[in-house]
């Protein structure tokens, strides 16, 4: 979810940043679901941008991509990020040409 003060009480009560269900970690899911202040806060407690979870899902940059969200497109890669990483043998290029996302490309 996009519940900022729950995800922080979680961290603060020892939840792990990066902790996945096999599915998914906090910071792909915040992405996916387009939660910017989610995301941000879990970038600055300390989330790995570049887990992936699943070779099928890559880094939490993918779904950015897919969702042409340049926000968090450019938060991630002004977080280290890796525009090279890939999801399925696709890398970040191929998903935001794929998505038609010009502006993606751009970022």
């Amino acid at each position: 979810t996009g519940d900022v003060a729950a995800i922080a009480a979680a961290l603060d009560s020892g939840a792990d940043v990066d902790e996945s269900d096999g599915q998914a970690t906090p910071l792909y899911l915040a992405v996916r679901g387009g939660h910017f202040a989610a995301a941000k806060l879990l970038i600055e407690r300390g989330a790995d941008v570049n887990a992936a979870p699943t070779p099928g899902l890559g880094p939490a940059l993918m779904p950015a991509l897919a969702k042409r969200r340049i926000d968090l497109i450019n938060l991630l890669l002004e977080r280290g990020a890796n525009p090279n990483s890939q999801r399925n043998r696709e890398n970040a290029l191929h998903i935001a040409a794929r998505s038609g996302c010009l502006d993606c490309v751009k970022a």
